[in-house]
């Protein structure tokens, strides 16, 4: 299980432990509560790893391409690394697919190659923001929502609309969708969302009743036509 850790310093093993047990653990359900606690209590099954947020720099380095994450990484709670990596794949090999040998029968030959490699090698890092761009920015966009409890509430009753309000988060965190407008426009839905069920309370997640979960209270409301 990957558990956000959002503190500028980790602390050591034993600190961590306890950290899952008293503050991780009771938010999860209950059927997987005890074994979250049996395990997190063992400290040699702790691993930690820092999210990494770099930008592209293989260009200037003329004869090396990066591809996937080695291109550039996003926050994983998305999982679009896999989807990057497949589209730079793709994109790269278009890009050298026009190239007719990438071997020279002399030296002056090999240099011309070894040009257009590195020309297809800057087309293809130029151009990759067109599949990975929406993705790496809902990552971060996403982690940003997710870590203030009433923006996550009102993501959560924005999903629950069902129809397009899922169909588009999901066609841009597949991939299907690459357009940043379609990004821009759910982003700002769901903040608009988030102001009128605070002004109305009828979100369909953030106005449930906990205590009767299949009270009419919880009935899925569309106060306002999209």
């Amino acid at each position: 299980m990957l558990v956000d850790y959002n503190k500028p310093t980790l602390p050591d093993l034993g600190q961590q432990s306890k950290w899952l047990i008293e503050e991780v653990a009771p938010g999860l359900p209950a059927e997987m509560r005890s074994e979250f606690i049996r395990a997190a209590k063992d400290t040699s099954r702790i691993r930690s790893m820092p999210v990494a947020h770099y930008p592209a720099t293989f260009p200037s380095i003329r004869g090396y391409v990066g591809l996937g994450d080695h291109a550039n990484q996003r926050h994983p709670l998305t999982g679009g690394g896999m989807t990057c990596a497949f589209n730079d794949v793709l994109r790269l090999a278009k890009s050298l697919a026009v190239i007719p040998r990438l071997r020279g029968n002399d030296v002056n030959d090999m240099a011309e190659i070894e040009d257009r490699i590195q020309k297809a090698i800057l087309q293809y890092s130029q151009k990759r923001f067109l599949h990975c761009g929406s993705i790496n920015i809902l990552s971060w966009a996403l982690y940003a929502v997710f870590q203030s409890p009433p923006l996550r509430d009102a993501c959560l009753d924005y999903f629950m609309l069902g129809g397009d309000c899922v169909d588009g988060p999901i066609s841009l965190l597949s991939g299907m969708e690459l357009s940043s407008l379609t990004l821009l426009f759910h982003y700002y839905r769901v903040m608009i969302f988030y102001l009128l069920n605070t002004v109305t309370c009828t979100g369909a997640y953030s106005c449930r009743d906990e205590k009767n979960p299949v009270s009419p209270k919880n009935a899925l409301m569309r106060p306002f036509s999209w």
